[in-house]
């Protein structure tokens, strides 16, 4: 199933879902979400995720009518904001489930991510003048808002996954899109996987964090990504060879605590 954010579709304007303190500076990072939007969300600028100090965000501005990749560094400088194209009119895909694969590679000094929506490649524009420094950064990511809760994403997440020091490509892109469970892929390097589907406990099922999670408000969706990914719980993960890496470790590190508020 899915997450609903907001006040149509979840529960209002606070609504996040916080992983614990996630460590994930590398300069190769890749993120895999589905998403289904319904309206601008807070400040017409609703949040896929954010992650700060070095607020790395990802959301859709509608005055611009672009999805826009931001990061900073630890000190708040920004070192890079890209426009990133998207299948549809202008970008929006409001109203239907749709799949991003975002990758980001500054190890060579390539500034520029790499959007694939739905399975397709899309261009990105580079808005300002971005550093190849990556700063180390162990904060947690909020999923659907921001940290002061004033970017809440208005509509529906689902299947939330982080990879770190690695980057993903087509192919994964097309496996994801025809949903193929992110712990499938590149597991050795998967830090962060939440189904945000409303139907296991906890719900952050797995992260390679510090310290519990925080799930503020948020409802079960209606509806699901038509290619949802099949659910592998960690007692399951030995008969998926090369799903998890070391399960006793990642048993330790699996966070259990999560606090409903």
């Amino acid at each position: 199933m899915a997450r609903g954010f907001g006040a149509t579709l979840g529960a209002g304007t606070t609504d996040v879902v916080r992983t614990g303190l996630l460590s994930s500076g590398s300069d190769r990072r890749s993120y895999s979400v589905w998403f289904n939007r319904n309206g601008l969300g807070g400040g017409n600028f609703g949040n896929i995720f954010f992650k700060a100090p070095f607020s790395e965000t990802f959301y859709f501005n509608n005055t611009g009518s672009f999805w826009h990749y931001d990061r900073c560094n630890a000190a708040g400088t920004q070192t890079a904001r890209h426009n990133l194209g998207a299948v549809g009119t202008s970008g929006a895909l409001t109203g239907v489930w749709n799949h991003c694969l975002l990758t980001h590679d500054q190890s060579a000094g390539l500034v520029s991510p790499i959007a694939y929506w739905n399975g397709i490649i899309q261009s990105s524009q580079a808005t300002t003048s971005a550093s190849v420094t990556t700063a180390t950064n162990v904060d947690p990511y909020y999923i659907g808002n921001d940290s002061v809760a004033s970017r809440v994403f208005d509509g529906q997440l689902a299947h939330f996954a982080v990879w770190d020091g690695v980057i993903l490509g087509r192919a994964e892109a097309l496996a994801l899109f025809c949903g193929a469970h992110p712990a499938t892929i590149a597991s050795g390097n998967l830090v962060c996987y939440l189904p945000l589907d409303g139907m296991h406990s906890p719900e952050l099922d797995y992260v390679l964090a510090n310290g519990p999670g925080l799930v503020t408000g948020t409802r079960a969706g209606t509806t699901q990504p038509f290619s949802a990914p099949v659910h592998i719980p960690l007692s399951d993960a030995p008969l998926y060879p090369g799903a998890f890496v070391d399960p006793a470790t990642i048993a330790a590190a699996r966070q259990y605590a999560v606090t409903v508020t």
